[in-house]
């Protein structure tokens, strides 16, 4: 649900709900370790942040996995989310 295209009721194709995520792992750049911690970082993101700053925090993780493990983007993540 999260990495793969959606669908909505009216039949309309929707986008995977974290698309750089998503991208990276099909392109073979993150692990499933690095998507967990990734998922798990974007559901503690309050509902009232803006779509623009989601996608901004889920880049930066994507981004920081690419070149880092797992407990590194972690931290990242803790520090963003701080």
């Amino acid at each position: 649900e999260l990495l793969a295209p959606r669908q909505a009721f009216t039949g309309e194709v929707l986008p995977p709900r974290l698309p750089a995520t998503a991208a990276a792992q099909a392109h073979g750049l993150i692990t499933a370790e690095h998507v967990q911690v990734i998922r798990k970082a974007m559901n503690k993101v309050p509902g009232f942040v803006d779509t623009a700053t989601r996608e901004s925090l889920e880049l930066d993780l994507v981004r920081c996995a690419a070149t880092a493990g797992p407990s590194a983007v972690q931290d990242t993540a803790t520090l963003r989310l701080f």
